[in-house]
């Protein structure tokens, strides 16, 4: 792609007066025209201005809430995309905290789900409680751990 060069010339200003560089009568000096700027299009610091594909129905960029831009086929939609809850070992734990904070706050889980999750963080470390959206995710989280649960969140990878 051949370069364009297009003409720059900066204007003095008033502030800007160095001293020796007014004439006598006041008046200041005419500074010869700036050097040429190669105009190249989409060069390497130039920013390109967005298409129209990539904005949302604000002119803003069409993204979720999680901040990672949506593909073309509608990806995984608004809510953040998926995110596990995790259930981490810990000493403090017993059973029975453990099946009945996960039974009042997860919906649809019961009590062989959340058994099976204390099981698999005492043998492994850690358990999948669930996998839902971000701001669910979230929510879970602060109440499992209200309730004396030692949990973490984590994006869920495998949600296609």
């Amino acid at each position: 792609m051949l370069a364009t060069f297009r003409p720059v010339q900066l204007l003095p200003c008033a502030a800007a007066a160095a001293p020796g560089r007014a004439s006598a009568g006041g008046r200041r000096q005419r500074l010869p025209p700036a050097p040429a700027v190669a105009d190249r299009g989409s060069g390497g610091a130039v920013l390109d201005r967005p298409g129209f594909e990539t904005l949302g129905p604000g002119g803003g960029p069409a993204t979720d809430s999680s901040g990672s831009k949506l593909d073309s086929s509608g990806g995984r939609g608004l809510g953040g995309g998926a995110w596990r809850v995790l259930l981490i070992d810990s000493d403090k734990h017993t059973e029975e905290r453990v099946v009945q904070a996960i039974t009042a706050v997860v919906p649809g889980a019961d009590e062989s789900h959340a058994a099976n999750c204390y099981h698999t963080a005492r043998s492994l470390g850690m358990a999948i409680i669930t996998s839902s959206p971000k701001e669910h995710a979230e929510f879970y989280c602060q109440q499992l751990w209200q309730r004396g649960c030692r949990v973490n969140m984590e994006p869920d990878t495998t949600v296609i």
